[in-house]
């Protein structure tokens, strides 16, 4: 079991329990992440983690993942 850190949205975080028990739902869930919002994309390390997959990814250390919200604008 590691406790370290990932990288979210440019940020440094340590999450305070061990990163193998977390997968990217359980992340994007305790980050308060509304997980029903359309067009919600998660990159893990630049690859981009199909919504289908994310159950599945777990977190590793030093993980670079980036949460991209649609918004609306002109």
């Amino acid at each position: 079991m590691q406790k370290d850190y990932i990288y979210l949205n440019g940020e440094k975080r340590n999450l305070g329990k061990p990163l193998d028990r977390i997968n990217i739902r359980t992340l994007l869930s305790d980050c308060g992440v509304d997980l029903q919002v359309k067009g919600l994309a998660i990159a893990v390390n630049t690859q981009v983690i199909p919504k289908s997959e994310w159950g599945y990814t777990t977190v590793k250390a030093k993980d670079r993942i980036e949460i991209v919200r649609p918004f609306s604008g002109g």
